[in-house]
Order: C-alpha cells, then sequence, then structure tokens
C-alpha cells in the first residue's frame, strides 16, 4: 500500500537534522543497491524501444525488467549451489 511508504532523501554531511548512523547507512546501501539495478536495466535496453501504443510501451518495460529480475535469481541460486558443491567436496 502506498501509505506504508516514507521517503527518506540522502541528506548532505553539513545537514543540521542528521539521521542515526544505522539509518544513514541503510539508506545508502539502499540507494546504491537501487542505482545498480537502474544502472543494468539501462545497459540492456536497447537504444530505443520501437511501440506502436503505449500499452506495448509498458508491456516491453515490464518484460526487461522481469528478466533482470530472473537473471538476478538465477545467478543467486547458482552461486549457493557452487558454494554447497565446493563445500561437499572439501
Amino acid at each position: 500500500m502506498a501509505a506504508d511508504i516514507h521517503l527518506m532523501p540522502v541528506r548532505k554531511k553539513n545537514s543540521k537534522r542528521k539521521y542515526s548512523g544505522f539509518l544513514e547507512n541503510s539508506i545508502k546501501f539502499v540507494r546504491k543497491c537501487i542505482e545498480s539495478a537502474f544502472i543494468v536495466i539501462n545497459q540492456r535496453f536497447q537504444s530505443d524501444i520501437h511501440a506502436v501504443t503505449p500499452h506495448g510501451f509498458e508491456l516491453k518495460v515490464l518484460l526487461f525488467v522481469l528478466a533482470f529480475g530472473i537473471e538476478k535469481a538465477v545467478c543467486y541460486v547458482a552461486t549457493w549451489v557452487g558454494i554447497v558443491i565446493l563445500c561437499c567436496f572439501v
């Protein structure tokens, strides 16, 4: 629900209303993850998205984001499977 979302911007170092240390680090970490995901998604896009209708454009963007999520999930599972296999042979 939209009511449960609280936007917390990254504040400058000389801000008079600073966050606590843990909260500031958490905000920076989440922001970095989101920015990294958008960079990878932008790299996957073609130079332009050819769509005739707005619905087609939304569909293509949704599929790009879905493909990114599936790729990340597969990499995550493959990493853990590799770790488990290495631990079994050591």
